[in-house]
């Protein structure tokens, strides 16, 4: 059966955990955890469904999306951290903050 739009799964739960248990975090270190905690992800090609993840998470309103860079040499990187909005979901993704 089909989910309703408005909900969210289980993976973006877990990956809300990760941002709140981290403060913040980048796609690539959110998939490590994944792949290490939760056992899911576990190929490479997977990578880019973190980041799918992540943009649907984005436009709910309940991540955002910084730029950080270590030094003028080094690329930039996303780091994504939870809004209030997503703060506010806690409830539902704390089982997985259990986990951790």
């Amino acid at each position: 059966m089909p989910r309703l739009y408005r909900t969210i799964g289980e993976t973006k739960l877990k990956i809300l955990a990760i941002i709140q248990e981290n403060g913040t975090s980048h796609g690539y270190s959110i998939w490590t955890t994944l792949k290490e905690r939760y056992h899911c992800y576990l190929g490479d090609a997977c990578l880019r469904n973190i980041y799918y993840h992540l943009r649907d998470l984005k436009k709910r309103g309940l991540v955002e999306r910084t730029l950080s860079q270590t030094n003028a040499h080094a690329p930039v990187n996303h780091l994504y951290i939870l809004t209030d909005r997503g703060i506010l979901l806690e409830e539902k993704f704390k089982k997985y903050l259990n986990i951790m």
